[in-house]
């Protein structure tokens, strides 16, 4: 099952795109499913995710937060509680100790990518915690996601492939991660994150 783990509409500052033009192109694309990672959960999502569901596409929910070091891909069995995680920063070792709490999974984002404020980078190496990094990022160019392929291959850390679909559908259907079976929702998301084999993928 292909997942783009990593996209935002017009939900999250910065970006234009209207949620359910993302979801109707992913459609046309080898994507079984996207996972929104805007500011945070709201009823009308719902009907998002039913229009998903009307296509044959999974719609799941997650959340970007920016912290003292880089930015982190958030995922809760129940996203509802995405909306306690409020605020413009957090620290790294707290946003990592509430998300865990929760029962969730914590992935790094293009941690290797330098033009953005506070970037990981190497400071992978000293945070303990994490979930998997996203090695295969449409928001990175081919640099960074080599570097962050050999910090999670010397961690010993799972892999993951998002587009960062923000200002355009470039990208859409070309990064995705690839899970073995099916998953359903957002517990089924985070179970897998925790417990399962997946792999970053990049198709052109």
């Amino acid at each position: 099952m292909f997942l783009d783990l990593h996209v935002h509409s017009n939900r999250a500052k910065g970006s234009n795109l209207d949620p359910y033009e993302i979801v109707a192109r992913a459609k046309n694309t080898i994507l079984d499913g996207v996972v929104f990672t805007d500011e945070g959960y709201s009823e009308n999502d719902i009907k998002l995710r039913d229009y998903g569901r009307e296509l044959g596409l999974i719609v799941l929910f997650g959340k970007e937060v920016r912290t003292d070091k880089g930015h982190m891909l958030i995922y809760l069995p129940d996203p509802v509680r995405l909306n306690e995680l409020s605020g413009d920063e957090f620290k790294i070792n707290e946003v990592i100790k509430i998300v865990r709490s929760m029962g969730g999974a914590i992935v790094a984002a293009h941690p290797y990518k330098k033009d953005i404020d506070k970037p990981l980078g190497d400071g992978l190496f000293s945070v303990e915690g994490l979930t998997a990094i996203e090695t295969e990022s449409g928001f990175s160019d081919n640099t960074a996601n080599m570097l962050a392929y050999e910090a999670a291959s010397r961690l010993g850390l799972p892999m993951v492939g998002g587009s960062a679909t923000k200002d355009d559908f470039e990208n859409l259907g070309v990064y995705a991660t690839l899970f073995a079976g099916k998953v359903g929702d957002e517990q089924g998301l985070v179970d897998k994150l925790l417990n399962s084999r997946y792999y970053p993928v990049t198709i052109k």
